[in-house]
């Protein structure tokens, strides 16, 4: 899966293609690796990216049978004006889904 991700808050979005250390990461629109993974010993089975804290950017989640780590910004949470991109609503958020992305900012 390659997931968008809103990591910084501007209007630039990024996306995770998986969270592994080394073919892993988080890639700009041009391909171009902008954030690795530490080789910190956490899963990358699977992932899921979401705004977790509530301050319109996204964390990334990472999992498999055994623990969930999740990876977010050290400035979280950010206040002000940030783009919030829209959506799928969670209640339909599933490994098969075709992930929308549409420009939004927060309030």
């Amino acid at each position: 899966m390659c997931l968008p991700l809103n990591w910084t808050g501007k209007s630039e979005e990024y996306f995770v293609h998986n969270p592994n250390v080394d073919e892993g990461g988080v890639f700009d629109g041009w391909g171009r690796k902008v954030l690795e993974f530490p080789d910190d010993g956490h899963p990358d089975m699977c992932n899921a990216v979401l705004d977790i804290t509530g301050d319109s950017r996204d964390e990334i989640v990472v999992w498999d049978p055994n623990s969930i780590w999740v990876y977010t910004q050290e400035n979280n949470p950010q206040p002000g004006r940030l783009y919030k991109p829209v959506r799928n609503k969670l209640y339909n958020y599933s490994n098969y889904q075709a992930t929308v992305s549409l420009p939004g900012w927060n309030e």
